[in-house]
């Protein structure tokens, strides 16, 4: 399998294929994906033999964050220089010797310059979950990853809100070039990674806090009669409370933009 090709998948129609395939294919019968993503098939003769498929990483992670070395403001400004490996799987009748090992390096190669390509920013770091229920990380430690431990059980449900899974996975992780990791923990980025630092938007307080927040906010007498009563007031002032920690202008068309992008919870 001398020529063995990674391709992105970026058409309508592949895209669709693909998140099928996954949905078919792979052990977690899932296409779902968070935030800044990346799809590739490995190929060969034009048969589609694996799909990656890649995502904004994990916001916590007990083992990783001390192997990285950055303290917590640092971690939140500087997420988007890791990535997540979402997902990983060997199409039927293509489980060819090599397969995996070869198609996450030609992967890796060139991920970080496709996601400038695609979002603006490098990446680092990678980052990956296997289930070792089912899996060894075979593939992760022939191609240099590292595995730091087992999580607590939590999956990343939607961009900021994580379900109780209640079956830990032990993480690995990959440094995309020497030293890159260190750097993610310096006081001041590359000057190539700066930018991230400026993109960067999200509340600098714990969750804990934010919600004594909003539990304050249901003192507040409703001042607006009859007039509008399709949502509460408390909800109104924590949304607000929520743009303005998180840098977001308080326009009301910002403020609309940045309540799409939350969840429910």
């Amino acid at each position: 399998m001398d020529q063995l090709t990674l391709r992105r998948v970026t058409e309508p129609k592949e895209r669709v294929r693909f998140r099928r395939l996954l949905r078919t294919q792979h052990y977690l019968k899932s296409s779902a994906l968070v935030g800044e993503q990346l799809l590739y098939v490995a190929e060969w003769r034009g048969q589609w033999l694996a799909l990656l498929a890649w995502n904004a990483d994990a916001k916590h992670l007990q083992a990783r964050d001390p192997w990285i070395g950055w303290i917590n403001a640092q971690r939140q400004t500087r997420l988007p220089l890791v990535a997540n490996h979402g997902c990983f799987c060997i199409l039927p009748q293509c489980h060819y010797p090599n397969l995996a090992s070869r198609a996450m390096r030609l992967c890796l190669d060139r991920l970080s310059d496709d996601w400038q390509a695609a979002y603006g920013h490098p990446i680092a770091v990678v980052e990956s979950f296997v289930d070792t229920q089912l899996f060894r990380g075979t593939a992760y430690q022939a191609s240099g990853w590292t595995e730091l431990g087992a999580t607590k059980g939590f999956g990343r449900a939607a961009q900021d809100y994580y379900t109780a899974h209640a079956r830990p996975k032990a993480l690995w992780v990959r440094e995309l070039a020497p030293g890159h990791g260190r750097h993610l923990a310096a006081r001041i980025l590359p000057p190539t990674w700066a930018s991230v630092e400026q993109m960067a938007r999200g509340c600098p307080h714990p969750v804990n806090d934010v919600r004594a927040l909003r539990a304050r906010f249901q003192a507040v007498p409703e001042w607006r009669g009859r007039r509008i009563k399709t949502y509460p007031v408390t909800e109104l002032l924590a949304l607000v409370a929520l743009a303005t920690l998180s840098r977001v202008a308080r326009g009301q068309r910002d403020l609309a933009a940045f309540a799409r992008k939350l969840t429910q919870a």
